[in-house]
């Protein structure tokens, strides 16, 4: 996805793109270790090193079966993996410290880009027989789309304002963080606006002038 991703901004001028090489091919169609996630998650059987990830799913993504923290990082291959990080690599984001040891060790990807369209995640409150739960989101932009979740940050907006701006049929420009996990997927970590806002001023605009009085 990340090659997806470059490819999308190297044909658009004034996108901004920061991350790392495009990871190795995740390949599409069926997914062929969907069958040992659900068994795993349904028994707890098929994970011989006890890091929440299917013996299938290490073999796939080029982890050890036996060792549960392959990179030997202070992070399990499980946590890893759902913390958007690379089992594979100890320091994920290149900054001189180790995943285990970082308070942020996943790999932010950055994409400014006018908005295409978006839903916002919603809730289903718990009741006395089963939990609450969030159904993602998905933000749409450059074509890619990214998950919106329960902890995506809104700076200066809310999920519902770009639905609204959106339909009133205001553009919307959205600076996006995203995080992208080792199957692939996409979520948005914080999204924030550019542009006009509600009150008709312009943001850039005005941020330019508060940086000049500042001075």
């Amino acid at each position: 996805m990340r090659t997806t991703i470059a490819a999308a901004l190297a044909v658009l001028l004034g996108i901004v793109l920061w991350g790392a090489a495009p990871a190795s091919a995740k390949g599409g169609g069926k997914d062929p270790c969907a069958k040992a996630d659900a068994r795993l998650a349904r028994t707890g059987l098929g994970d011989t090193d006890g890091d929440g990830v299917s013996d299938c799913r290490e073999r796939l993504m080029g982890t050890s079966v036996t060792d549960p923290d392959t990179d030997h990082d202070g992070m399990s291959d499980g946590e890893e993996m759902h913390a958007s990080c690379d089992a594979n690599d100890p320091d994920s984001d290149h900054d001189g410290i180790d995943d285990g040891e970082d308070a942020t060790p996943a790999l932010v990807q950055k994409i400014e880009a006018q908005l295409d369209a978006i839903t916002c995640p919603t809730e289903t409150p718990p009741t006395d027989t089963t939990p609450g739960t969030v159904t993602p989101g998905t933000l749409s932009a450059l074509g890619i789309n990214i998950s919106l979740t329960a902890t995506t940050e809104f700076e200066g907006t809310t999920c519902a304002g770009l639905v609204a701006r959106l339909t009133a049929g205001q553009p919307v420009i959205v600076k996006v963080k995203i995080l992208e996990d080792m199957l692939g997927a996409l979520s948005a970590k914080e999204v924030e606006t550019r542009g006009p806002r509600h009150d008709g001023h312009d943001r850039d605009h005005d941020d330019r002038g508060e940086d000049e009085n500042d001075d």
